[in-house]
């Protein structure tokens, strides 16, 4: 994030009020006196794809100045701000993929992609392809003119966010979906070999305690036994 005056003026400080992305909701940037400038410049990481309101002052004045004046801003990052839009072609599509039919024009899907992410510039297509910022590889979205949607991305959680994004703001209470992401099922089959070895030994554990149970059982009709005849 950046604001930006005439160069006759600096920004001596700038205060960020933001739930869930900074440490006590807030943050504060105080310049140097060697880097004063018109131009202060915050990295901002959301950690959740939700919608977060930013609440900005910014301390302006000129570079003599002991008195600034405070301009206060509030801005509101969309909830996929951490998706770039890419257009390169030689990363490996995701393997992972949700489809579903919607009978919705394809206008009114291009508007929730721009209300949605952080887009440069507004986009006129459907078929689009962003960049994880947080290192989660690429996602694509591609709508065909029948209304046939394809979502691509390795993060099942993504897909379900998006996908429940898309409901709310088209007003879709019931939606057919089908989903495949080959990682997360095999990931599933291994757990499920994983609980069959648990099961097949907790199986054996149970007969073995069965058979100790009768010996014991046994051994202790014998014992009383023996005792009863004095036979020690």
């Amino acid at each position: 994030m950046s604001d930006v005056f005439s160069p006759e003026t600096i920004i001596r400080a700038v205060l960020i009020f933001a739930e869930g992305i900074f440490e006590g909701e807030s943050h504060v940037v105080h310049p140097s006196v060697q880097n004063l400038s018109g131009c202060v410049q915050v990295p901002i990481v959301p950690p959740k794809d939700i919608p977060v309101d930013l609440h900005i002052k910014a301390f302006v004045g000129g570079r003599t100045s002991t008195q600034f004046h405070v301009f206060e801003i509030t801005r509101q990052l969309p909830r996929f701000s951490m998706y770039e839009i890419t257009e390169d072609s030689s990363a490996a599509p995701p393997a992972g993929r949700v489809s579903f039919s919607i009978n919705e024009r394809p206008q009114r899907v291009v508007m929730w992609l721009n209300q949605n992410f952080l887009l440069p510039e507004v986009i006129e297509s459907p078929n689009v392809t962003f960049n994880s910022l947080r290192g989660g590889g690429l996602m694509s979205f591609h709508m065909a003119s029948n209304g046939q949607v394809t979502l691509r991305t390795n993060d099942i959680d993504l897909a379900g966010d998006l996908v429940q994004s898309l409901c709310s703001f088209m007003a879709i209470e019931d939606l057919s979906v089908e989903a495949d992401f080959p990682s997360y099922f095999e990931e599933l089959r291994t757990t499920l070999t994983e609980v069959d070895e648990f099961h097949s030994v907790h199986q054996k554990l149970t007969a073995d305690m069965a058979d100790h149970s009768n010996y014991i059982r046994n051994i202790l009709v014998q014992a009383e036994d023996a005792r009863l005849m004095a036979d020690m």
